[in-house]
């Protein structure tokens, strides 16, 4: 009997966390794909984002969780693109997660150095986003360092 009631025990925490397991990183389905907007390009694939692969001007990576029109977009990776486009900051070439940015910026001269690194946290920090999926139109809506890039209208491709 005891090793009944162990057993049934054991089941429930497993259930318990595999029902918090599912529901803590849920992705909408309806946004796997690439998408584009002008010369930009998105590509969305379970709970991952980032460049089209093959895309030869990459900007940023990261993840999202998205249910219902509502979800959580967070970059994990910058590309040195993004910070030449948009910064005018001159980095070596290639993707930096938080800890590596801080590094490269801190070799940079001073006045350059200090501008930026009030800005780095920012560009790392997880934006709620609000979407809907209309044929093969999707509507971005959030704010945070990525509202100029993401928010708006992308065609599926």
């Amino acid at each position: 009997m005891a090793k009944k009631k162990m057993s049934v025990g054991l089941l429930t925490i497993a259930m318990v966390f595999g029902v918090a397991a599912m529901s803590h990183g849920m992705e909408d389905p309806f946004l796997n794909g690439t998408w584009s907007r002008g010369n930009s390009t998105l590509h969305m694939d379970n709970g991952q984002w980032g460049p089209r692969p093959g895309d030869n001007r990459p900007f940023a990576r990261g993840t999202y969780t998205a249910n219902n029109g509502r979800g959580t977009i967070v970059a994990t990776h910058i590309h040195s693109n993004m910070l030449r486009d948009f910064f005018r900051v001159n980095i070596p070439a290639g993707w930096y997660s938080r800890s590596e940015l801080v590094a490269a910026v801190s070799t940079l001269p001073a006045e350059v150095a200090s501008e930026m690194m009030p800005r780095i946290d920012s560009l790392f920090e997880a934006a709620p986003v609000m979407y809907s999926v209309s044929g093969n139109t999707l509507t971005l809506t959030l704010s945070g360092a990525f509202a100029g890039f993401f928010a708006g209208q992308w065609t599926r491709q």
